[in-house]
């Protein structure tokens, strides 16, 4: 992160500082923008957004079959937006990228607003 030593004035006419996100923050924020831009995957976390779930329950949940779920979940997984638990043959999988979802929220929020109108 790179910080401008001026000080700036914001819309309301308070100072702030001037924080600008360093080149890999912008890698970073980029891939987890990648990751929302399929729609499965965004199926997946909007069920795991409701708890903890088991592949059989996000497939039952998402209408998207085994495979496809286990797919997405894998690299969830290994981008730290998911975590899982074994218990017994049973992975469960829930979502620790509260962020993330956050904004997920926000736009669909949005969107829903925007049906309505």
């Amino acid at each position: 992160m790179t910080i401008n030593p001026a000080d700036r004035t914001d819309r309301t006419g308070k100072k702030t500082l001037n924080i600008l996100p360093d080149d890999r923050e912008f890698e970073q924020l980029a891939n987890r923008f990648k990751l929302l831009g399929e729609p499965a995957r965004l199926r997946i976390l909007t069920v795991l957004c409701d708890g903890e779930r088991n592949v059989q329950d996000l497939c039952e949940q998402t209408g998207l079959l085994q495979a496809n779920v286990s797919k997405h979940l894998q690299l969830l997984k290994a981008t730290g937006i998911v975590t899982c638990r074994r218990e017994g043959i049973f992975r469960y999988y829930r979502l620790i990228d509260t962020a993330l979802m956050s904004v997920c929220r926000s736009i669909q929020e949005e969107l829903a607003q925007q049906r309505c109108h």
